[in-house]
């Protein structure tokens, strides 16, 4: 795998989603390259916030209606 081919499987390895063989190459990738760990750090972040959800607030009125 190439940088390229990594930075490709980045949002699915922030995800979780990749198999075992395939996530251990994009970490041997990340190790080596600190630019490549920049690139992750958005889709992290990204993964983090879905992870905990959103807030519990209402719904504005009339909303559950236009859905």
């Amino acid at each position: 795998m190439n940088r390229e081919q990594a930075l490709e499987l980045l949002p699915d390895y922030a995800l979780g989603l990749l198999e075992p063989a395939e996530a251990a190459e994009v970490e041997r990738l990340l190790a080596a390259d600190p630019a490549l760990r920049a690139e992750l750090q958005p889709f992290l972040q990204a993964a983090e916030a879905l992870a905990h959800g959103y807030d519990d607030a209402p719904l504005p009125a009339g909303a559950a209606d236009r859905i």
